[in-house]
């Protein structure tokens, strides 16, 4: 088995990757966008100079994946597939470097078994078909850390260029990611450093400290050309660290919360404990030789505990100053934990067939966890349909408060256009208004409309109390709730004076 694995490894690379892709893509247009994803499609369909000068100015999210998803729509368009097949490919070539990174560090049974996490992660699945970044940042991430080892294994000048350009990746996809470079600077003096001694030389202490030099070398020149790299967005950052966290919408994270983000990377509270306390378990066992493998590394376990759990718990530490903490932003953490689990199974001194029935039991568990196809935030794609076809006979008024995600599905058209006002002048012509606040109840007249849907998403937010349907209820008629459509409640009044307007 080993042998195999090392001789065909690109082509089990390719293998991993195809079969990612395939698996990936195969409905993943079938649920519905949400905001944020309607928000990269209007941010892509821009010119790239206004991309950037929007993340320079607006937008504290840096401009590579918006960059990126120009281009990419450009070819293959604006579709729910057209746009998650970008993050679609990012997931699947990331499991493939995951399997050559395991391979080449740790050892030919970590890459099994952490091919077998990836695969089988909710999470890893679900970002990876998100319109969004962090399916690029799950790429760039592993990227530099197969990059970063080695450097340290065996430098050389190419992939000191290649790490800083994927650290350079990593900071213009999301500054968050940032935590990934820092862990980098922590790992470097415990994995590159081979050995040193202290000593008291004539009342002096000497320190005798051994390291390769070509290492330190190309390491300088990779921070170096990353510097180049960023330099132009210093100014940007700073202002970020200094006053974006004011503009945060998140709030402090509890440790509930904390929690249950480490309950959703194992799929389930009940599979995170079965992890956690096997792992105890393999740390105790391989503490004692004869149940470890010869070729165990402590250097390679700390890398995974830093990459995995370390920046975790940093990032939630960080959180107590900023709100900052959130499961996508931290998702690339969850790469540590495939690390730690996978590399302690494969220490173990038992029979590798016994160890794959095992681990492939609790893949299993995993994998029956998995949503498949992704599953939606709100089903505005089979909403709007709906709401279209009360239109066809006329006098029908739809009331929306989500204009990007509802004029998707209502228009492409409309949704192109850039400016807020101007989207909601031409819904209007349509028909549709969308409100620009909470006292529209009093201050728009209807009374030209027989049938009024009232649609809304953030209803739970901006209006808990449902103040909005009381306050339509005192000027029309409550017919009833609409459909069952997932993140989407819809009321339905008819004008009781609209015949007599008429006449």
């Amino acid at each position: 088995m080993k042998e195999f694995i090392f001789k065909y490894k690109y082509l089990i690379f390719a293998a991993i990757v195809i079969i990612h892709f395939a698996f990936k893509f195969y409905k993943c247009g079938e649920a519905g966008l949400w905001f944020d994803e309607c928000f990269s499609v209007q941010l892509a369909q821009k010119p790239v100079s206004e991309i950037i000068r929007i993340s320079m100015q607006d937008d504290p999210n840096p401009p590579l994946y918006g960059v990126l998803a120009h281009y990419w729509m450009k070819a293959f368009g604006d579709s729910e597939a057209g746009l998650r097949s970008l993050s679609v490919l990012a997931s699947a070539l990331a499991a493939g470097i995951l399997f050559l990174l395991c391979l080449n560090f740790f050892n030919w049974q970590t890459s099994i078994f952490a091919s077998l996490m990836y695969f089988t992660s909710n999470e890893l699945y679900y970002y990876g078909l998100e319109g969004r970044t962090y399916a690029l940042i799950i790429l760039f991430v592993i990227s530099s850390y197969y990059l970063f080892l080695s450097i340290i294994k065996r430098p050389t000048f190419l992939k000191a260029i290649l790490f800083a350009i994927a650290n350079a990746c990593i900071f213009y996809s999301h500054f968050l990611a940032c935590f990934v470079i820092i862990g980098e600077v922590v790992l470097f003096p415990f994995l590159a450093f081979q050995g040193g001694s202290i000593s008291l030389v004539n009342e002096n202490i000497s320190f005798n400290i051994k390291a390769r030099a070509k290492t330190l070398v190309y390491i300088m020149l990779s921070t170096l050309v990353f510097t180049v790299f960023v330099w132009p967005w210093k100014d940007r950052t700073i202002f970020l660290l200094l006053e974006g966290g004011k503009a945060m919408w998140l709030a402090k994270p509890t440790y509930a919360e904390f929690k249950q983000c480490t309950y959703e990377f194992f799929n389930s509270k009940e599979l995170y404990q079965v992890h956690i306390f096997s792992a105890i378990l393999f740390v105790v066992l391989l503490c004692v030789k004869r149940f470890r493998e010869e070729e165990f590394s402590w250097r390679m376990f700390l890398f995974a505990v830093v990459v995995g759990p370390g920046l975790m718990y940093f990032n939630y530490f960080a959180a107590s100053f900023t709100p900052i903490f959130l499961k996508r932003y931290i998702l690339y953490s969850f790469l540590g934990f495939i690390f730690i689990y996978s590399y302690l199974f494969s220490m173990l001194k038992f029979p590798f067939w016994i160890k794959l029935v095992l681990f492939a039991v609790l893949s299993g568990f995993s994998f029956s966890k998995l949503v498949y196809p992704r599953e939606a935030y709100y089903e505005y794609h089979k909403a709007v349909p709906f709401l279209k076809a009360t239109q066809k006979n006329g006098g029908t008024l739809i009331i929306n408060d989500m204009q990007d995600v509802f004029s998707y599905y209502y228009d492409k058209e409309i949704f192109r256009i850039p400016m807020y006002h101007l989207k909601h002048a031409e819904l209007r012509k349509h028909d549709v208004y969308t409100p620009f606040n909470q006292t529209w109840p009093q201050e728009e007249d209807f009374s030209m409309y027989h049938d009024i849907y009232y649609t809304r998403t953030f209803w739970g937010y901006y209006d808990p109390a449902e103040n909005i349907p009381k306050q339509l209820a005192q000027k029309y008629t409550w017919v009833g709730d609409g459909p069952d459509f997932k993140g989407i409640k819809i009321s339905h009044y008819t004008n009781p004076n609209y015949k007599a307007k008429e006449k």
